[in-house]
């Protein structure tokens, strides 16, 4: 078998997730042909599928230096060394990825995120809106940038983005969370209410979700509401729960519900 015979097996099995086996044919291969820059970037899957992030690293360092032009590189190896918490690293892979396509709304999204990591949100601002001009998962660019623009205290903007990405797409727990929080911070409890209440329906056993519905239930006065948040919370998180519970019981309720949730605690 020569080199190209090697390098389809590999990509059946690799396609076959047969990942050890495909890494054996790559290997085969570029000892048949160690100029092959696509062998060295299957490779570099292989290695990333199986959690070997550091070769899949090596992998496609090999592959750009055989052909430096070929952007999907450089986003692989920025991905890698995310993977490895190596941010700024990650961070150059993607800006070249960038140069040379700065129409990939992926690599787009990715440089966000590293930019994000690094806590330079302005940058990643304008990422994550590129990205979005090129319709890549607009929903998660979207979010990712309400989350940036949080971290920048600008709140009404994250409200926006938040907002799109639900356009984008309405079952997007994550943004109906997050526009909770935002409401919560301006006051705007009502709002805040109706986005808790929707990322509960969407998922009923995420206790953090019901903890911040509780509160903000019992901040409006709702306390019987806010009652049965507490106890929907309680088998999914004790701690939680208690957590929920001492907030209450600094809101002053009226003592009607306040005996109720007291029972309601003494039951467990």
């Amino acid at each position: 078998m020569d080199a190209d015979d090697w390098y389809n097996r590999g990509i059946d099995f690799l396609n076959g997730k047969r990942f050890e086996e495909a890494i054996d044919a790559f290997k085969r291969s570029l000892e048949l042909e160690p100029t092959s820059a696509l062998a060295y970037d299957a490779l570099g899957d292989c290695y990333c599928s199986t959690g070997h992030h550091d070769r899949a690293v090596e992998a496609y360092l090999q592959a750009i230096r055989l052909v430096s032009i070929h952007a999907p590189f450089y986003s692989r190896l920025g991905l890698e060394y995310t993977h490895l918490e190596r941010h700024e690293d990650a961070l150059k892979a993607f800006i070249r990825a960038v140069e040379l396509d700065p129409n990939d709304g992926s690599t787009l999204y990715n440089a966000g995120n590293a930019y994000s990591e690094l806590c330079f949100y302005e940058e990643a601002i304008a990422a994550y809106s590129r990205a979005i001009q090129t319709g890549y998962l607009t929903d998660r660019a979207y979010y990712a940038l309400g989350v940036t623009y949080l971290e920048c205290g600008k709140t009404q903007e994250a409200i926006q983005s938040f907002s799109k990405a639900i356009e984008s797409c309405p079952v997007h727990f994550d943004s109906y969370y997050a526009l909770g929080w935002a409401y919560a911070t301006l006051g705007r409890f009502e709002d805040s209410i109706k986005a808790y209440e929707k990322a509960v329906d969407l998922e009923p056993d995420n206790a953090d979700a019901r903890y911040c519905l509780g509160k903000e239930y019992g901040r409006t006065g709702q306390f019987k509401k806010a009652i049965q948040q507490y106890v929907a919370l309680h088998p999914l998180d004790e701690e939680l729960a208690l957590n929920l519970f001492r907030w209450l019981r600094r809101q002053k309720p009226p003592s009607l519900f306040w005996k109720l949730l007291l029972r309601m605690k003494e039951s467990y």
